[in-house]
């Protein structure tokens, strides 16, 4: 009777921890669509915790993903490509501890065993929230179109060019002000009346 409670309890752990494993799983499937990741995922793989089925997701959300970010990882000195998967490990637990603060709740010869599933799916899906929340405080605000004068040529500055017309001048012309712009043509204006006028008293 005991062995059979005993052997009950077994299976019903195990039970859970695969119902654990599979929500996980769900979890990270969506975040890997959020991302846009463009790899083939092995699911049965992750189930079992293999190492090379977590690595490409790894190795994709810190360097491809968001350009700014591995720009920002780039300058910090951490080296992720061209590195052994020992190497990568290593450099990867050494972003997440200086960048984004976290300790994972697994070794670097934890996440290389085989085993450990749930814990490693639930690091990667923490990895890929991380880095998405650094990608949108990195992303470049939208570069606003430059402002265009009247004449329709935008200002090297940005800003509107001043028009010719003070504010305070009335928009509607006295072209009778304007007159002594053409003083050649006001003389003769003037003599042709004159002109006429004696011609006509003649």
């Amino acid at each position: 009777m005991t062995e059979n409670v005993e052997r009950f309890q077994h299976l019903k752990v195990k039970m859970l921890s695969t119902g654990d494993v599979q929500g996980c799983l769900r979890k990270l499937e969506t975040l890997l669509r959020v991302i846009k990741y463009p790899g083939q995922v092995d699911y049965n793989s992750l189930s079992k915790g293999d190492p090379s089925a977590f690595l490409p997701i790894v190795s994709f959300t810190l360097t491809s993903f968001s350009p700014p970010f591995a720009e920002q990882l780039t300058a910090a000195g951490f080296e992720l490509t061209g590195k052994t998967d020992l190497r990568f490990t290593d450099t990867f637990y050494k972003v997440l501890r200086d960048i984004f603060h976290y300790k994972p709740v697994l070794t670097k010869q934890q996440f290389l065993q085989w085993g450990f599933s749930q814990r490693k799916i639930s690091v990667m899906c923490d990895v890929i929230n991380f880095v998405q929340q650094k990608h949108n405080q990195l992303k470049k605000p939208r570069v606003r179109c430059p402002a265009q004068n009247k004449e329709g040529r935008p200002d090297g500055r940005g800003e509107v060019q001043p028009t010719l017309i003070a504010p305070d001048q009335p928009l509607v012309v006295n072209h009778t002000e304007y007159q002594s712009i053409f003083p050649c043509r006001k003389v003769l204006l003037q003599f042709s009346w004159k002109h006429d006028h004696r011609g006509g008293g003649r």
